[in-house]
This record gives C-alpha cells, sequence and structure tokens, in this order.
C-alpha cells in the first residue's frame, strides 16, 4: 500500500531534522543568556515540574480534569489552546495560586500546595497581569527589585534592556503594555532561575520583539533553564520549542516532542477531493488552501496506513503545529496522543 510513500515522505522529514539539529548545536555553542547559572551543571533529565491526575472546579464543572504531564530540565515546552480553556488557570495553580480538587503536583521538587518562597530565586514568573504603577522610574525600581533576588544578574538586566531601546530613566506610565511586558521578561531571565512559567504575553509583543525573546528564551533552555509559555501566537514559537502540549475540553489532547509530532499525521493534497474516499474520511481534516489552488488536508498516519492513497495525493510537505493544533481543536480528537 501507499504505506512506503509515507514512509518516503517520512525520512524527508529525517533529513531536515538532522539539519535542524545540527543548527540547534551551533546555538547551544554561542548561547549566552545565564551561561554561568545553577542549572547548567544540573541533570538536563531531572523532572522540574511534575502534574498528576490534576483537576480543577469551578462552579459544579471542572474547567481541568486528569492533567498529567512531566518536564525535563532544558525543556522548551508550549501550552497551547483557545482563550478560556484553563491554561493561565493552570500556570496559577503551578505557581501555588490558585487552589485545585484533586491530583497532586511538584516544581523543582516542592510540593505546589506548599509555601513556595522558598524557590523565589529559581522560579520566574511573566504574565501580562503584571502591572508596574509606581512613581519611580524604572531604572529605581528595579535597583530595588533585585536585591530580593540572591543572583540578580544586573549587567544582562542593563545590556538586554538598553538593546531593546527601554530607558531605565523612564517612568512605567511612559512605556506601551508591550514595553513592560519585554521589562519584565528581561527581569525574570536576570534573577537566573532555573524555570521560567510565562503566561499570554506574546500576543502584546510586536514581531521583531516576538523574534528576540523567543531567541532569548532558546538560550536560555541550552544553557539548562525549563520554560513553560503558554501562547496562542502559534507561528512564533514552533521552531524554537521542544515540546508541545494542547489543551482542550479541559483536558490534554497532545503531549508531544515538537520533532515527533509530524510523524503522527500525514499531509495530503490535491484540487479534487472528491477523486478519492479518504477525503471523505472523519479523520481527514481540511487544513488549508494552497497559492496554486489545491488544498490541504491532514489525518493521523494511523488511519492513513489503512489505506491505499495515491502518491500523487500525496504532500511531502509535514504538517505544522498549527493544522495540527485546528485538528484537535476541531475534532477533539486525542485517541492518537
Amino acid at each position: 500500500m501507499s504505506e512506503n510513500n509515507i514512509n518516503d515522505n517520512e525520512n524527508d522529514r529525517n533529513t531536515t531534522n538532522n539539519s535542524n539539529t545540527n543548527n540547534d548545536n551551533s546555538n547551544s555553542t554561542n548561547a549566552t543568556v545565564n551561561a554561568d547559572s545553577e542549572s547548567t551543571v544540573k541533570n538536563v533529565k531531572e523532572k522540574v515540574l511534575k502534574v498528576r491526575r490534576l483537576a480543577k472546579e469551578y462552579q459544579g464543572n471542572f474547567i481541568l480534569q486528569n492533567i498529567n504531564f512531566e518536564l525535563e530540565r532544558g525543556t522548551f515546552c508550549s501550552l497551547l489552546g483557545e482563550n478560556g480553556v484553563g491554561k493561565s488557570t493552570l500556570l496559577n495553580i503551578l505557581m501555588g495560586q490558585e487552589s485545585f480538587e484533586q491530583g497532586e503536583g511538584e516544581i523543582l521538587g516542592f510540593n505546589i500546595k506548599d509555601d513556595l518562597g522558598p524557590l523565589k530565586n529559581k522560579i520566574g514568573l511573566v504574565t501580562e497581569k503584571i502591572n508596574y504603577d509606581v512613581p519611580i522610574t524604572v531604572g529605581n525600581f528595579f535597583k530595588r527589585y533585585s536585591a530580593f533576588f540572591n543572583n540578580w544578574d544586573d549587567d544582562f538586566f542593563c545590556k538586554t534592556m538598553k538593546e531593546r531601546g527601554l530607558s531605565l530613566d523612564r517612568a512605567f506610565s511612559q512605556y506601551s503594555r508591550g514595553q513592560k511586558m519585554q521589562a519584565a521578561l528581561i527581569a525574570a531571565l536576570a534573577i537566573k532561575p532555573e524555570i521560567l512559567l510565562i503566561d499570554e504575553i506574546t500576543a502584546v509583543l510586536d514581531i521583531y520583539a516576538r523574534k528576540f525573546f523567543m531567541e532569548l528564551l532558546k538560550k536560555f533552555t541550552t544553557s539548562g533553564g525549563t520554560v513553560f509559555i503558554t501562547t496562542n501566537i502559534i507561528s512564533e514559537i514552533q521552531f524554537v520549542v521542544d515540546r508541545v502540549i494542547i489543551l482542550d475540553r479541559g483536558e490534554i489532547q497532545l503531549n508531544e516532542r515538537v520533532k515527533e509530532i509530524p510523524y503522527k499525521f500525514v499531509k495530503l493534497r490535491t484540487k479534487e477531493p472528491n477523486l478519492h474516499y479518504i477525503f471523505t474520511h472523519p479523520g481527514c481534516f481540511w487544513s488549508g488552501q494552497n497559492s496554486d489552488g489545491s488544498s490541504s488536508f491532514i489525518l493521523p498516519a494511523s488511519i492513513a496506513h489503512q489505506f491505499d492513497i495515491p502518491h500523487e495525493f500525496l504532500d511531502r510537505r509535514s504538517a505544522t503545529i498549527d493544522e495540527i493544533f485546528i485538528y484537535f481543536i476541531k475534532t477533539g480528537d486525542k485517541k492518537i496522543a
């Protein structure tokens, strides 16, 4: 059957992945962010975040249920989901800022139900809800703020603020919302944490700022740090994250390493979907229109291998995280996860 054709696609992807791996190794060599931090000597296989059977109830309904995942040190993980599915709630729970009814969790070995105060030097938290409303300059504020953190890297902070054009002599009221979020991100990195929790801030950053900070966060993880970020700007994260978790209907629909995701799906392409019955299969999902007028479809590889799909319908491109995200949101399918 056309399984051989599908395997040909996978071989092409392997070649691409090998190239990407070489690029990642090069980036790792050049990483400069917090390279001297304690995290660089930690075991990269250590689990820094563990969540088991977690459930959160609100007004009689479970907004989160049976949440299970672990993150290893050095992982760049993105939590994806539509607005209102519980992404921010989950982050608040991990920080001990919100209660939950069932399950358990650990962050850096601490039970998330306990006081996480001792971890203030090891966890950075950035959220769009941060509101700097102080009657002093940015520079004076962070001079006082830095005194609370043992490993504050003032050289990194001042250099990066200058690189982003964020004046320390201005008041926060003179900063735009996006500039405030940039300052918060830089400050979170300057405390030299072991793990960064970032909630829904990419939408307020302009496209260049997003690219700048995605690269900065990638360097942070190659130095041994861990990033757990919620976002809906999928196009900006798919080339830098290591793992993706898709949250929908209160449950995890997909939890997978990025490099493994394309092999779980087959991408099809045709101008006339009525020419083959595979396009009417409920697991075959329309994913977009192409410039030549053809349409793209994706379906789980487990389904594709059951059919004799002609070679002319196979798209040599891999399914993108964007397409896979839409697939899970629209179908609610978690059988392949």
